[in-house]
């Protein structure tokens, strides 16, 4: 309760101080970059999402049935399953398909995001890791293979997010840099004297 009271006062402190003006500053100055850095995002995941409808588009299916034995088709027949997986006298089956899937395009794109934002991804791994086939059950680490993939988007996703950082920080520094070369030259010379590299350090 203490702390919820404190802080509106930690609030307007921090607004009142030179790094809060400084950090403002450095959102409008960078607003260019991170704009280009959001176009940059979303091209790679509408092509990663591009990748996983061609890798993977229906294939995430799965029978009700849990003992349904893996890498087998929905369609196939014995005396266990006369019809498959599907509905029967006895038994009510039906074609599972997961939330997260690369079925079209939106859905693939969804996905892609959930990866890139690690928002319970790890379903996702292990369902493309189990592919088999279109209209096959799963089969556990039938496909390791496709582990590169998510490797792939992974460290992709944390090169952009350390980009959208630093874009910030060298606008924050260069108004740090700025507010301190004003006091001590002045605003006139302040921009000349910035891209003096023999001035840099205060």
């Amino acid at each position: 309760m203490i702390r919820i009271v404190r802080a509106p006062m930690l609030i307007r402190k921090f607004s009142k101080s030179r790094s809060a003006d400084a950090l403002v500053d450095a959102l409008v100055d960078s607003s260019g970059s991170l704009f280009f850095l959001v176009i940059v995002s979303g091209l790679l995941i509408y092509f990663f999402g591009i990748v996983g409808l061609q890798l993977w588009e229906g294939n995430f299916g799965r029978c009700s049935d849990p003992n349904y034995p893996g890498g087998r088709s929905r369609y196939a027949t014995d005396s266990q399953y006369p019809t498959g997986c599907a509905g029967n006298a006895t038994h009510y089956l039906e074609w599972l398909q997961p939330l997260n899937n690369f079925n079209a395009i939106d859905y693939s794109m969804d996905s892609v995001l959930r990866i890139v934002m690690m928002n319970e991804w790890h379903s996702i791994l292990f369902q493309a890791m189990d592919n088999v086939n279109d209209n096959y059950e799963p089969k556990e680490n039938n496909a390791r293979g496709s582990f590169i993939y998510f490797y792939l988007i992974v460290n992709i996703s944390v090169v952009l997010s350390c980009l959208y950082v630093a874009v910030i920080f060298y606008h924050f520094t260069l108004n740090r840099l700025w507010g301190a070369k004003k006091v001590i030259y002045g605003v006139k010379d302040a921009f000349w004297v910035m891209y003096e590299v023999s001035y840099l350090i205060i």
